[in-house]
């Protein structure tokens, strides 16, 4: 068994090339002239205890280059037990954008239970889902919607990035976060759909209704993204996209420790179970065995009879591919 740790540890090199090349097989997206304002738009953002953070979103959605006319947005308050229903009450006494607060009733809790009463009263034909503690680009609806039109699409899954900080956690958890929006799209465009993220989504109404929305992953505390881009795609083959335009980029802050990391993931990898596409949990588990490989190479390579030097190039080539990905990506 030992004896093929290397070859184990080289499949994370060829994973990573493969994901390489489909993401750069990603067109880059860009508007046509100034782009048009078409396609009437609910921007749907489920929120508690948003105080901090949730006039900075709005300002952000109040600079839209999207008509005005053309979208609204509905706040949907998770039961919050700060100030959030106040600013944004406050807000919307002094602003021209369309905004609606809705509070879930006392029975229902929870992020998917928040969205769907959104879109329950949603008056635009394109959903589009953020968070309420992100920003955005002025453009950000105008590229979302003007891809979905003119790609014929029923989903648009979008880039998040961590808000630049200046400490190595940061860092490196803003590394960490990148190689997993270039791993959603890279396997997206291969035509096996594995991850996005609800902080950037754009969704066909019809099409969120055709599945029953989140029906089926109501128990989970997670997955109000994947879960549902994977109902879509399968009754919408091909009809699913990641957009690559750096105006599409949405930003939100870092945890804010390593604890509340761990935690996230965690939370993140409780979907394991419910995930109904078989080549979503096989790549889980070919990742995790050769990152595992890649430390028994270390601790075992001494008392084999291959040098070390067989190691240490796997890990050269493992580096020089990941910087050139992770290069590309950011």
């Amino acid at each position: 068994m030992i004896f093929y740790l290397p070859f184990l540890f080289s499949f994370s090199l060829i994973l990573t090339a493969v994901l390489y090349y489909f993401w750069m097989r990603i067109p880059e997206y860009r508007i046509k002239g100034k782009g048009q304002s078409v396609t009437f738009i609910s921007v749907l953002v489920a929120v508690r205890n948003e105080a901090d953070n949730i006039e900075s979103l709005l300002s952000d959605l109040e600079n839209q280059t999207y008509d005005k006319q053309k979208f609204e947005v509905v706040i949907v308050d998770d039961h919050s037990e700060d100030t959030t229903n106040i600013i944004v009450e406050q807000f919307i006494k002094n602003t021209d954008l369309q905004v609606r607060l809705i509070s879930l009733p006392e029975t229902l809790t929870g992020k998917k239970k928040a969205i769907t009463e959104g879109a329950k009263k949603a008056k635009g034909s394109l959903l589009v889902t953020t968070d309420g503690d992100c920003n955005v680009n002025p453009d950000w609806l105008m590229v979302l919607e003007n891809f979905y039109r003119e790609k014929k699409l029923k989903m648009v899954t979008g880039a998040v990035t961590f808000k630049r900080g200046t400490s190595f956690r940061e860092r490196v958890l803003e590394l960490e976060f990148a190689s997993l929006v270039g791993s959603g799209a890279a396997s997206l465009q291969m035509g096996y759909p594995s991850m996005c993220n609800g902080a950037n989504l754009a969704f066909d109404k019809e099409a969120f209704e055709s599945v029953n929305g989140y029906e089926d992953s109501l128990k989970l505390s997670s997955g109000d993204d994947e879960f549902l881009m994977h109902k879509i795609y399968r009754k919408y083959p091909g009809k699913v996209a990641f957009v690559k335009n750096e105006k599409s980029v949405v930003e939100t802050a870092a945890p804010k420790s390593w604890k509340l990391f761990f935690e996230q993931r965690r939370r993140w990898a409780s979907k394991w179970e419910n995930y109904t596409y078989t080549h979503i949990k096989i790549l889980a588990l070919l990742v995790f065995a050769s990152n595992v490989a890649l430390l028994l190479n270390f601790i075992l390579s001494p008392m084999e009879s291959y040098p070390i030097v067989v190691f240490l190039l796997l890990l050269v080539f493992k580096f020089m591919l990941e910087f050139l990905f992770l290069r590309t990506v950011l």
